[in-house]
């Protein structure tokens, strides 16, 4: 008895000495290679992270879209108008079709009252010529003149859509400035109706505030 006593006990140090039986290994490299091998994957290894993340944003984001059609045809009737082209705004203008044209021009002293003068033409197509265009010729001429890099197409214009698919477009020409009336600014607008095939030229209008310095 006592021999075998003191194998139980010599084995029960033996094992003491060893320890617990050593648990099954994690690595922190299996975990982390299944991560950097997901990474690896989405990032290439001759592109950055910072690379990799602007891509992913410029995919996200939506694309910006170009002008409406309406919009278009606006523009298309300032490009016209600035070029001091009858031709080109009548060709907006279907055959037996009429161009209305607007205008509203106040004249405003420092002191006193002021007087406006409102005017309506309806030009038939064959009759768009230099002479009804000329108070819209001459206002984009001079926004033109005002600023050396005037551009039509980098006007800040509105459409809005009406009865019948007709839209009315309206941007703002800058005029200048001076001491007397400081930041001088002109609303214009063009009425143009879908066509099917194409957009064809309603109306024109502009507005005016003259304020006389005397």
């Amino acid at each position: 008895m006592g021999s075998i006593a003191r194998m139980v006990g010599s084995a029960f140090l033996a094992l003491a000495a060893c320890g617990p039986p050593p648990a099954t290994p994690v690595t922190a490299s299996g975990g982390a290679s299944g991560d950097a091998g997901g990474a690896e994957a989405a990032v290439p290894a001759d592109v950055s992270v910072e690379e990799a993340a602007a891509e992913a944003s410029a995919e996200a984001a939506p694309e910006e879209s170009g002008p409406s059609p309406a919009e278009a045809a606006f523009r298309q009737a300032m490009e016209a108008l600035l070029s001091g082209s009858a031709r080109a705004v009548r060709e907006l203008v279907p055959t037996g079709g009429l161009l209305v044209l607007t205008s509203n021009v106040c004249r405003k002293p420092l002191y006193g009252v002021g007087t406006c003068h409102e005017e309506r033409v309806e030009a038939e197509r064959r009759r768009i010529a230099d002479e009804v265009l000329a108070p819209l010729q001459d206002l984009l001429a001079r926004a033109a003149q005002a600023d050396a890099g005037f551009r039509v197409d980098a006007l800040d214009a509105d459409c809005t859509e009406g009865e019948g698919g007709r839209w009315t477009c309206r941007a703002e020409l800058p005029l200048g400035s001076d001491a007397c009336r400081g930041d001088r600014r002109a609303p214009v607008r063009a009425v143009v109706l879908d066509g099917g095939d194409s957009w064809i030229l309603v109306e024109l209008g502009y507005e005016e505030e003259i304020l006389l310095c005397e």
